[in-house]
């Protein structure tokens, strides 16, 4: 089963390679003379976003703690303010829900 140090890889690696993915895409986008395509990228890191908290109902409180750990790790040299607060927003209510389920 994954733990605290398999969510802090999946945070780093997650945080590298969307901020990584964005620069070269929105590179792309500006390059090719279509400015607003940037817009639609956003959406769908918004919708991934979205999937994500589908999907953090199945991970352990452990896997999510490193996960949450990893994000801050990494979150506060990537991300900016709003990407923070929506992630940790997200994780706190998770982690919020998970442990009241527990009790």
């Amino acid at each position: 089963m994954p733990s605290f140090p398999d969510g802090v890889h999946r945070a780093i690696i997650e945080g590298c390679s969307g901020v990584a993915t964005y620069a070269i895409v929105s590179a792309l986008f500006l390059a090719s003379g279509i400015p607003h395509a940037i817009v639609i990228f956003n959406i769908f890191s918004i919708i991934s976003v979205i999937f994500l908290l589908d999907k953090m109902t199945y991970w352990s409180l452990t896997y999510m703690l490193g996960w949450a750990f990893g994000l801050l790790v990494i979150g506060t040299h990537v991300f900016g303010l709003i990407e923070l607060l929506l992630y940790g927003g997200i994780t706190g209510i998770v982690l919020y829900i998970k442990i009241n389920n527990r009790l």
